[in-house]
């Protein structure tokens, strides 16, 4: 095959492949919306907007020059669909790509490339769209990057279904001795239970992975024992299967373990292309804790 030939077929995929950020200021999207409450407090402002989404804002900065802002679909006001950072004090650190807020256009550009196109936001500046991703930028009227947001755009590709990892990844994983290994097949909306006690990610994701507040990475690590030794093969020990839940719109992958001594069975689903743990359901747990799905408002 000639090099042309070959270069002409990989072309498209490269053209096409989405480039999805899940994490900003410390926060994933779909984490709880009661988590941005343990680490601001009260919002300082609230919209509602005519479509049925929310908006809170909570200041990063006493003086209103820097805030950021957590917005909820109207189809799941609990979990976080988009985040926002505003400002243009490089104090409020790095983000992905290495960017960060007061950095200058050309600065910016030469980090993330040049945006398919530009919208005209008023008094804001202009603001830098880029398909194949869920990430934009402002630059305000002085030149400076001065907004950065991501949003959730896993229900708007929901019909490209992921390639599920082999149970092997995914069980090596989930007994790592490394927090941020483990954290990378979680979902933010994960949930352990057994009957009504479940536990859930309460604070920002950086924090639960840096302290574990919630206590969810410990009681990964006592459950996950011996998981690496599931037989795949036998259906005594493993049986997989798609499963359509009421409150999500698309199937999810669904991991039965009889053998096992502390597991019962796995959910996962797809979050922006990727399959992350959903639920653990455990056949005992010293696990305890008071609130489930839905019921954060």
């Amino acid at each position: 095959m000639k090099l042309t030939t070959l270069l002409f077929l990989l072309l498209p995929s490269f053209l096409f492949a989405q480039e999805l950020v899940s994490e900003l200021n410390g926060f994933k999207l779909g984490q709880y919306k009661i988590t941005t409450k343990n680490e601001y407090g009260k919002p300082y402002d609230v919209t509602n907007f005519e479509d049925g989404f929310v908006a809170e804002i909570f200041l990063l900065k006493a003086d209103q020059s820097a805030y950021t802002i957590f917005e909820y679909s109207n189809w799941n006001k609990n979990s976080i669909w988009s985040i926002q950072v505003y400002g243009t004090d490089p104090s409020l650190g790095t983000f992905f790509k290495g960017i960060h807020l007061g950095m200058k256009k050309a600065d910016l550009l030469a980090k993330v490339g040049q945006p398919t196109s530009y919208k005209n936001v008023g008094e804001y500046g202009e603001m830098l769209i880029y398909e194949n991703t869920n990430y934009s930028f402002e630059v305000n009227t002085q030149g400076v990057l001065s907004s950065i947001k991501i949003i959730d755009t896993t229900l708007e590709n929901s019909s490209d279904e992921p390639e599920f990892q082999s149970f092997d990844i995914l069980a090596r994983k989930l007994t790592s001795k490394n927090k941020s290994e483990v954290a990378s097949v979680l979902s933010p909306s994960l949930e352990i239970y057994k009957y009504q006690q479940i536990l859930f990610f309460k604070n920002s994701w950086e924090k639960e992975v840096k302290n574990d507040n919630s206590e969810i990475f410990k009681t990964i690590k006592k459950i996950s024992k011996k998981l690496k030794k599931v037989n795949q093969n036998k259906k005594e020990e493993f049986i997989s299967s798609l499963r359509v839940f009421s409150e999500y719109p698309e199937a999810m992958f669904v991991i039965k373990l009889p053998k096992h001594k502390y597991i019962k069975e796995i959910v996962l689903r797809n979050e922006l292309g990727e399959y992350k743990v959903y639920e653990i359901k455990l056949k005992s747990a010293e696990v305890k804790n008071e609130k489930p799905k839905g019921t954060y408002l």
